[in-house]
């Protein structure tokens, strides 16, 4: 056993820096590979499947200058202003089209080099690297890193974190140079991968702030003026491609900010929830259990108590800091600062809410934030091995390490699995999550569109009540609009689920639900038409389809529905008019082309 720990401790002491790299390859392929036969799920079909634009390279000076488009399921979605990823969708589109394996396999290659950069990163603050290995190593199999590299989506955490960091190296790297044509080259580039990873993502915001604390980290206060000088000449670029980039938002979105909220009170909830948002990531970051998608939080079940503890760990992480260690201050507040404002704009400053009083604490988040976590651990870590007095001190804390990385391995690989589908993904969320009516509706579609159409049906009943209760409290505000729309859609994916049953019936009454909160949805008529099209009452149908086409003289399934209608009423003329109709109005609507070729065909021959 003492042979094995010595060998061990021998392998970390030869470590270089491409032996590093090839770790964190394997580790991160061994983890994730199992992902890349993984389907899309959840937001990638809004992303990518759904993503109108996504085949087109003709607008990429659209792309800059308007917000991103895309289809939803639900009523309401945010708008996106991140151009960058818009490109390397369109990018992976071209390359993989709509085949899921390349789009995960980019995830775990940009996950990958993002855990290089935090091993290059912590070795150039403490001067080591088989402790820069370890925390590389967590960083790549730290089980809330699932989230982001096993979801499609989850690209925009990575390539943000990859410009941002790459950015960041170049920064540090510029003062190794020996010229000042090589020091201002590189810190023109750091410069434009910031730029770029505002494109990319709204988080990256906070950059300048961590350059901003990196600085101040630095300064000796020996001589204050030079000190200021030094850092306000350094940060100043940062700042005004920020406000260029606030700038550029308001053109495509018509706001370079988004609102804060609606009333001071609904601020000082979410402030005050704040606390507790830290003390719930702190905790996943040490005991990585019970992961989940959709975490949230309700800042209604605030308590002081966790404002308390908040405080008490804050004061303890700053009594530790300055009592324990002796050379490693700067890092390790570096370290804290990192933490800290990098989790800013996902503190629910800026509204994060799910629904009503629930707000999101995703997972996700933790991404970017985590090396300044890393490092505080890490800087802690290299002053206890360096005072401590056991003779094999390191070679233990080595073979720790290393359990604690095959356990996270373990953990990792399990929690990666429930990203195979949505019914596994929603079906783990929804038992953490049980009073989210989002998570219900989407667990009750996933099960629709695998058939189980009874357990679709009661997921949506136990929806429809959370949404009602929605609708209850917020009488007369604009939310209630919001949940309305919510109970329109559940009504209408219930009608879907009753087709599934071919109990047409049912799905008219649950159509005729979903028409009273918006009498003017052509798609809901042309909906209840088909299935009194299917219960061969064709005059209703006949009268739904006119409805639909009455309120959107552009809905062509409607028009090519109610010809058929007239066909199964033995009216060829009348169906032949429609469907020439539709092909003077849409000639590229293909279905009625060929039906319309069928009909002429037929009328031909039995003339």
């Amino acid at each position: 056993m003492k042979n094995i720990i010595l060998k061990i401790s021998d392998f970390f002491e030869s470590l270089t820096s491409l032996n590093a790299f090839f770790i964190l390859l394997v580790l991160g392929g061994i983890v994730y590979v199992q992902t890349i036969w993984y389907p899309f799920v959840h937001d990638d079909f809004v992303f990518i499947v759904g993503n109108p634009d996504i085949g087109r390279f003709d607008d990429l000076k659209e792309v800059f200058l308007r917000s991103s488009r895309f289809e939803s399921g639900f009523s309401v979605i945010n708008l996106y202003y991140r151009p960058v990823l818009d490109v390397l969708y369109k990018v992976q589109y071209k390359i993989f089209g709509f085949y899921p394996a390349g789009y995960h396999l980019t995830n775990i290659i940009f996950h990958i080099l993002n855990g290089f950069f935090v091993f290059w990163i912590v070795r150039f603050f403490l001067k080591e690297k088989k402790i820069a290995l370890i925390a590389s190593a967590l960083f790549l199999l730290h089980p809330i890193q699932s989230e982001s590299v096993c979801a499609v989506a989850g690209i925009s955490n990575l390539l943000m974190t990859f410009l941002c960091l790459s950015g960041f190296i170049l920064y540090l790297r510029r003062r190794d140079c020996s010229t000042k044509r090589n020091r201002f080259l590189l810190y023109i580039i750091s410069v434009l991968l910031f730029c770029c990873a505002l494109f990319t993502k709204e988080r990256a915001v906070v950059f300048p702030l961590l350059i901003l604390c990196y600085e101040i980290c630095q300064c000796d206060f020996k001589s204050r003026w030079e000190d200021v000088k030094r850092v306000v000449l350094r940060c100043t670029p940062f700042f005004v491609v920020l406000l260029g980039y606030f700038k550029f938002r308001s053109i495509a979105l018509g706001k370079s900010l988004p609102e804060l909220g609606s009333n001071i009170q609904e601020i000082m909830l979410r402030m005050a929830a704040i606390p507790e948002t830290l003390l719930v990531y702190s905790k996943i970051l040490v005991f990585p259990v019970n992961l989940h998608y959709y975490r949230s939080q309700d800042i209604l079940s605030f308590s002081a108590l966790s404002t308390v503890g908040f405080l008490v760990v804050l004061l303890l992480m700053f009594f530790s800091v300055g009592f324990f260690l002796k050379n490693g201050k700067r890092i390790a507040f570096f370290g804290l600062g990192w933490f800290f404002i990098s989790l800013l704009p996902v503190l629910n400053i800026v509204p994060l809410v799910n629904e009503y009083s629930i707000i999101l604490t995703a997972e996700h988040f933790l991404y970017f934030s985590f090396l300044g976590f890393l490092l505080l651990i890490m800087i802690f870590f290299k002053e206890f091995q360096e005072k401590s007095g056991f003779r094999y001190f390191r070679a233990v804390s080595y073979c720790v390490f290393i359990v604690i990385l095959l356990i996270f391995s373990i953990m990792t690989t399990r929690q990666s699995r429930y990203w195979k589908g949505e019914v596994p993904l929603f079906e783990r969320t929804l038992k953490f999550e049980k009073n989210l009516g989002r998570v219900r509706i989407l667990l009750a579609r996933a099960y629709y569109f695998n058939h189980d159409y009874e357990k679709a049906m009661a997921e949506y009943g136990k929806a429809l009540k959370i949404m009602q209760g929605y609708v209850s409290k917020t009488k007369g505000t604009e939310a209630e609009e919001f949940y309305l729309n919510f109970i329109k859609e559940i009504h209408f994916d219930l009608a879907h689920c009753y087709e599934g049953k071919m109990d047409f019936k049912r799905s008219v009454v649950e159509y005729q639900e979903a028409l009273k909160f918006d009498p003017d949805d052509s798609k809901i008529y042309s909906n209840i038409g088909t299935s009194y099209f299917h219960m061969q009452d064709f005059d209703n149908a006949i009268l739904y389809f006119n409805k639909a086409i009455r309120v959107d003289s552009g809905n062509m399934f409607a028009r090519n529905n109610l010809a058929l209608c007239y066909l199964q009423k033995d009216d060829l003329p009348k169906a032949i008019e429609v469907l020439e109709e539709i092909s003077h109005i849409d000639p590229r609507f293909g279905l009625a082309q060929d039906n319309l070729k069928k009909m002429l065909e037929f009328q031909k021959e039995n003339q």
